[in-house]
């Protein structure tokens, strides 16, 4: 992961709260900053700036731009004339906007160079079925035709440190997208109230979590949700219904066990923490795949399956 933070000024352009994160990279920052603490510290306080695209022999490319950074010119991508640029300083005021002081920002940075950005804000902890659940809204975006700008709720069971994606359908699945055409300003206001609604998407998760953990299901039940889960995948059915009974979260709550909540810890526990993506090496990748990427969406199919059964 060292290769891809931005280095930009010779020092790692990232920031975090609290404990040192899981790749051992960045500069620690007081909780509760500001937006220009935010950006400064995370090295995003700079903007990437449209400019005008030509041929070594001096012919205007009018249909496109190149993105370059502002404070190194360097140059980020090359795009279509009609993309429109969102900063690191929208999306910081965004999160800020959206949460005010409910969020702390618990890391955020940029990669390869300043190509890709992030920010992870930590909203206040809850309680679901006896066990801490840590709540988290996960930023990204990008300078590149094909990087659109990505909002994700996530939840993390501390029991065991697996994360769930808060939602129970497709569209709220897939967070919130603002592509880099049209107005972008108006866009961005308008995920300002979508993000108050995947706020609220917690809420509708734990009502969720706890029906699921009154339920009982049956061993028929479980083999269809795993054979929905992991289709033609043996192994991955096997290990994640021995999980589900003897993993690490059941051992210390019993009360779940049986339940169509151990099901889908036990289905977390492995995309999480057992796939070959789990055990990437670049820990970026592994984490963006458990919270954003296929293990994401593999919960997020396991949340699904198990709500139908238990309705």
């Amino acid at each position: 992961m060292s290769a891809e933070i931005d280095m930009t000024g010779n020092r790692e352009n990232m920031f975090f709260v609290g404990d040192l994160p899981w790749h051992g990279l960045g500069r620690k920052l007081p909780a509760n900053v500001g937006v220009a603490e935010v950006l400064a510290l995370a090295g995003l306080d700079w903007t990437a700036d449209r400019q005008a695209v030509q041929t070594v022999t001096g012919t205007a490319c009018d249909n496109y731009r190149a993105l370059t950074r502002s404070d190194t010119g360097a140059v980020l991508s090359i795009v279509s004339k009609q993309y429109q640029p969102v900063q690191a300083d929208d999306m910081v005021r965004l999160g800020f906007a959206a949460f005010a002081n409910d969020a702390v920002f618990h890391t955020a940075g940029s990669l390869r160079g300043g190509k890709t950005g992030w920010m992870l804000a930590e909203l206040p902890s809850v309680e679901v079925v006896s066990e801490a659940h840590r709540r988290f809204l996960l930023m990204t975006w990008g300078h590149g035709g094909l990087q659109a700008v990505r909002v994700f709720p996530t939840d993390v069971r501390v029991v065991c440190r697996n994360t769930q994606r808060a939602a129970l359908d497709g569209a709220k699945s897939e967070g919130i997208t603002i592509r880099h055409t049209g107005d972008v300003t108006a866009k961005l206001k308008a995920a300002e109230a979508a993000l108050s609604t995947a706020y609220a998407s917690f809420r509708t998760y734990d009502r969720a979590l706890e029906t699921l953990a009154a339920y009982t299901i049956s061993k028929s039940e479980t083999a269809a949700v795993l054979d929905t889960v992991f289709p033609g995948n043996e192994d991955a059915r096997s290990r994640a219904a021995f999980l589900a009974q003897y993993g690490a979260g059941q051992r210390y709550n019993p009360t779940i066990q049986g339940s169509a909540y151990a099901l889908l810890n036990g289905i977390s526990d492995y995309v999480d923490h057992e796939t070959r993506s789990a055990h990437a090496r670049d820990r970026v990748k592994a984490f963006a795949n458990s919270t954003i990427g296929i293990g994401a969406r593999t919960k997020a199919k396991a949340l699904s399956a198990l709500v139908k059964v238990a309705a």
